[in-house]
């Protein structure tokens, strides 16, 4: 009985732990549960829109870092852009891609060549190098160009397709002669008034401003077309009528047209326009005006001259 005593004995002294050396603190066991750090991190995690964040956007936002980081790098970054254009170059050049020719269609032939030497284009050329809507707006500032439509043919040809504005009016101004289109736009010069014989002549400073109320008097006046010369645009607010015989005819800023037609029935009933009548001044439509020419005002003086000897 001793023997399996003994050896019980020297067993409970082998799982004993051994006691803690001198000056040592003895170990504290392990605490299993979450520090507080690390529950508040679990219970994030644990979230929708953390778990979506990191597994449907942090990996983009890491490539797109470290493509970042490595387009900071010089010499990756001249080869890439070299590699690119190469590619773009080789793309343009293609022959699919080639402009052979330039066609313009509409417009006076003048016109067309005028739109040809402006844009100066050297062909071949490719399609993709061509800016299309940079060309219709540089066409379309060129005078007597009302519409510029380019396009690229399937048969290789760049067509422009343009619209010429109609010449409504002559302008004259700073002693030249500009044909006009109905909003004022210049189109081109001309030499002689008889050149376009067939369009009114405007004057004065505003009156391209108002070329659509000049063609409106200039229509009006078609019973007097053989003695107007031209209408004046005065203080650019109204119009004056230059007529043959150097008779001005002044028109009101507020319903000229009225005027125009008041001036139209007396001279149909008492041949006004035939008098020795300088100015005819209607800007006042309840007092219309009327100034004699100076042989007129001789003539009245003589007569006058000649009633007081009679009476005398």
């Amino acid at each position: 009985m001793i023997a399996p005593v003994r050896a019980a004995q020297r067993l409970t002294r082998r799982l004993r732990p051994a006691p803690p050396a001198p000056f040592e603190t003895p170990r504290r066991r392990r605490d299993p549960s979450p520090s507080r750090l690390r529950y508040r991190l679990d219970r994030l995690g644990r979230r929708g829109y953390v778990r979506f964040a990191l597994r449907r956007l942090a990996p983009p936002a890491a490539l797109m870092l470290m493509a970042l980081g490595a387009w900071q790098s010089a010499t990756l970054r001249e080869a890439v852009h070299e590699r690119v254009e190469s590619l773009r170059a080789s793309l343009m050049d293609r022959p699919e891609f080639a402009v052979s020719r330039l066609e313009i269609v509409g417009g006076a032939p003048e016109l067309q060549a005028r739109v040809s030497n402006r844009l100066g284009l050297s062909f071949p050329v490719s399609s993709l190098r061509l800016d299309l809507p940079a060309l219709k707006t540089e066409i379309e500032t060129m005078p007597g160009v009302a519409r510029a439509v380019p396009k690229v043919m399937p048969d290789g040809a760049l067509r422009i397709g343009l619209v010429q504005r109609a010449p409504e009016a002559l302008w004259r101004w700073d002693g030249q002669l500009h044909l006009v289109d109905a909003d004022g736009v210049l189109i081109s010069p001309v030499a002689h008034r008889a050149d376009r014989a067939d369009l009114p002549l405007i004057l004065g400073e505003g009156a391209d401003r108002a070329v659509a109320e000049a063609l409106v008097l200039w229509k009006r006046a078609e019973p007097i077309h053989d003695r107007l010369r031209g209408l004046i645009r005065m203080g650019e607010r109204r119009w004056s009528l230059a007529l043959g015989g150097d008779v001005l005819v002044h028109l009101p800023a507020e319903n000229p047209e009225a005027a125009l037609q008041r001036l139209l029935a007396l001279d149909a009933a008492d041949d006004l326009l035939d008098r020795e009548i300088s100015v005819i001044d209607f800007r006042d439509p309840q007092r219309p005006v009327l100034r004699l020419t100076a042989r007129a005002v001789a003539e009245l003086e003589r007569a006058k001259a000649l009633i007081k000897g009679k009476d005398a």
